[in-house]
């Protein structure tokens, strides 16, 4: 139920800019600044996410409604998308430590509702840059949830 794997990105595509990282099984995550768009590898994959809504959202630190739409293979190996709707809501300032070095930023929360599933997604945004460098991200029914820390390659 549970596993610990490095990820290193493998590319970052030029039409959309979205970040793939590799582990070293060969399964894949699929990233759009930081927010999962896709996964290979896992069984029941999500094959693709429109999330710029919820992106725009959590890297401003503000609060709104998005719509996110997630194409996921079901039991019998067919892609079904379904729609959420998402309430993004900002908290508190949270250290997050990447190798020694405490790094400030703000906890974001996605609470996302469809007909498939309802989840919470928690972000952990750098003020100022937007950047995301923890979350919890739900993955599908069969996945659940990836958790995902940026680390310092020289503590490794």
């Amino acid at each position: 139920p549970e596993a610990i794997a490095v990820l290193l990105r493998q590319a970052v595509s030029e039409t959309r800019g979205v970040e793939t990282m590799i582990a070293a099984d060969g399964s894949q995550l699929m990233f759009d600044r930081g927010v999962l768009v896709g996964s290979r590898g896992f069984g029941y994959d999500l094959m693709a996410a429109e999330v710029s809504q919820s992106v725009a959202l959590v890297r401003s630190l503000s609060t709104g409604v998005s719509t996110r739409l997630m194409t996921l293979i079901d039991g019998d190996d067919h892609a079904v998308t379904r729609a959420f709707r998402c309430q993004i809501s900002p908290g508190k300032m949270e250290p997050v430590v990447i190798g020694t070095t405490p790094v400030a930023a703000r906890t974001v929360t996605e609470d996302c509702r469809g007909t498939l599933a309802q989840f919470y997604n928690f972000y952990w945004v750098v003020p100022g840059t937007g950047e995301i460098i923890q979350s919890s991200q739900w993955a599908g029914p069969l996945t659940g949830k990836i958790s995902l820390r940026k680390v310092d390659l020289n503590q490794l």
